[in-house]
């Protein structure tokens, strides 16, 4: 069992998380079509994308990040394309990113 300033460290920890994707979310609630293509400061992507980048974390356990990553040769670039791919495809246009974002996140007990 893990020592207790380590399980209170993490408690504040996925609390800061869900504290500021609800955030995230609610800052993204009203976006348009056209600020939702907008291009971001990370150079290839929209604010979409960045957006289900993002959400993509809070579903990808450690293992299957890593599983991943080995596919892509640890190459980020490729690994994120493929990811943001996968991500499209199974939740096509209707089902934007910000729809998760703060409703994936596990709220610490």
């Amino acid at each position: 069992m893990a020592e207790p300033h380590v399980l209170e460290t993490r408690k504040a920890l996925e609390g800061a998380i869900h504290v500021e994707r609800s955030a995230l979310a609610q800052d993204l609630a009203e976006l348009s079509e056209a600020q939702w293509a907008t291009s971001s400061l990370c150079e290839r992507w929209t604010v979409e994308e960045v957006t289900a980048h993002l959400t993509a974390g809070a579903g990808t356990g450690m293992w299957r990040w890593l599983l991943s990553m080995l596919a892509a040769r640890f190459d980020p670039d490729l690994h994120n394309d493929r990811r943001l791919a996968q991500r499209r495809h199974r939740a096509g246009r209707a089902d934007r990113p910000r729809r998760g974002l703060a409703g994936r996140d596990r709220r610490p007990q």
